[in-house]
C-alpha cells in the first residue's frame, strides 16, 4: 500500500482504481496498484485479494510490516512483503479460517474439513487431522475454525466445540476439551504467556483453559453477563496480558476479563459498538482495535472505545495491527489499510 504522502496527486486526480505510482503493484506482471484510498478518513482499499482469486478473505497476521499473511476461501493464501501482496497458491482444496505464528518462519493456518498448514519459512505443509473426532456419530472432519498459541503450544478449535493442541511428537492435533452438551461452534482462541488459553464462541460461551490445567476436564466456563436471549454469539479474543483480555460479538458486544481470582468472577460488560463485532488485535492494553461488519472499526484507547471512520461499508473478518500500520481483510476479498 502506498504512503499517504505519495498519494496527493492521485487523490487530486481522482483516485484511479488501477492507476500505477510507480512504487507498488497490485499484481506484478500488470504493475497496477490496484487500489483505492480515501483522502478523507486515510484508508485505502486495495483489490489485490480479488485480483488474485480471493473470493473472501477471513483472517490475517503479520510478523512485521512487510510479512504479513491473509487467508480465505478456496485455499487463498496471501503474503505482502511491504511492496505487494503475492499468492502463494492453493495450498489446500478447502475454505481457511485463521491463521496465526509465532514468527515469519513458524505460520498455522486452519481450514474447513480438519485441515491445516504450516508455513516453516521455505514452504507449506498441509495436512487433515483424520484421528481427532473420529469417535463422533456424525461428520468426522469437523471445520477448524480459529488458530493461537504461546510459544509453547498451537491451538485450534473447532465446529463441534472441541480444542486441540499440536502434538509435536504425533505431528497431528491432540484433543484436548470437548463440549458434551450438544453441538457448540468455537470460534476464536487466545493463549496468554502464562499459558492460560480462552475460546469463545456460540450462545455468549466462554471457555478458559488455566495454565495449570492437565486435561480438558479442567477447562471452565466463565461468567458471561450478557442478557440477551439468546445470548450474543462471541467470534474472536485477544488480549495485552493475562488480566487484560477482550473478547467481540454479535451487536457489537465487547466483554472483557481481568483474570479474577475464579472462574465465577464475571466477565466485565464493556458496551456496544454499533455493528457486529467479528475480529479484533492489539498492540498494548490503551490500543486495541476491532473490524465487524458495515466496515466498523473501533479502537480502544484505554478509557473508552472510538470510532475510526471508514467509508467503505464491508464486511470486515480479521484485523491486524502494529505501530505502523492497521490492516483489515473482508468477505469481498478486499484488503483494506490504513497507515498509522
Amino acid at each position: 500500500m502506498r504512503r499517504l504522502a505519495l498519494l496527493a496527486p492521485l487523490l487530486l486526480a481522482g483516485c484511479l482504481k488501477f492507476a500505477d505510482d510507480g512504487v507498488y503493484a497490485c499484481v506484478p506482471t500488470t504493475g497496477k496498484d490496484c487500489t483505492v484510498c480515501d483522502q478523507a478518513t486515510g484508508w485505502c482499499q486495495d483489490w489485490s485479494g480479488v485480483k488474485l482469486g480471493a473470493a473472501q478473505l477471513r483472517g490475517i497476521w503479520g510478523s512485521a510490516s512487510d510479512s504479513i499473511w491473509a487467508v480465505g476461501s478456496n485455499g487463498t493464501i496471501l503474503f505482502w512483503n511491504g511492496k505487494v501482496w503475492t499468492s502463494q497458491g492453493r495450498q489446500a482444496p478447502v475454505d481457511l479460517n485463521g491463521v496465526w505464528g509465532r514468527s515469519p518462519t513458524d505460520v498455522w493456518v486452519v481450514g474447513n474439513a480438519a485441515s491445516y498448514l504450516h508455513w516453516d519459512g521455505a514452504s507449506w505443509g498441509y495436512g487433515v487431522s483424520t484421528r481427532l473426532w473420529t469417535g463422533r456419530q456424525d461428520n468426522p472432519l469437523q471445520d477448524l475454525l480459529a488458530v493461537g498459541g504461546n510459544q509453547n503450544y498451537t491451538w485450534t478449535v473447532e465446529s463441534w466445540g472441541g480444542s486441540a493442541f499440536w502434538d509435536t511428537a504425533a505431528r497431528d492435533w491432540a484433543l484436548f476439551f470437548d463440549y458434551q452438551a450438544g453441538r457448540l461452534p468455537l470460534y476464536g482462541i487466545w493463549s496468554d504467556s502464562q499459558a492460560n488459553t480462552y475460546y469463545v464462541g456460540q450462545a455468549g460461551k466462554v471457555f478458559r483453559d488455566a495454565a495449570a490445567n492437565t486435561s480438558g476436564s479442567g477447562v471452565v466456563e466463565l461468567v458471561n453477563p450478557d442478557l440477551t436471549t439468546p445470548r450474543n454469539d462471541l467470534y474472536a479474543i485477544w488480549g495485552s496480558s493475562p488480566t487484560d483480555v477482550w473478547i467481540v460479538g454479535d451487536g457489537g458486544i465487547v466483554l472483557h476479563w481481568d483474570n479474577g481470582p475464579a472462574p465465577a468472577t464475571p466477565l466485565a460488560l464493556k458496551g456496544n459498538l454499533p455493528s457486529r463485532a467479528r475480529a479484533i488485535w492489539g498492540t498494548g492494553s490503551n490500543d486495541i482495535w476491532v473490524a465487524g461488519d458495515g466496515g466498523k472499526v473501533s479502537r480502544w484507547n484505554g478509557a473508552a472505545f472510538e470510532s475510526v471512520p471508514q467509508n467503505y461499508a464491508d464486511n470486515l473478518r480479521g484485523i491486524w495491527v502494529n505501530s505502523k500500520d492497521v490492516w483489515a481483510v473482508a468477505e469481498s476479498g478486499i484488503i483494506y489499510h490504513l497507515e498509522r
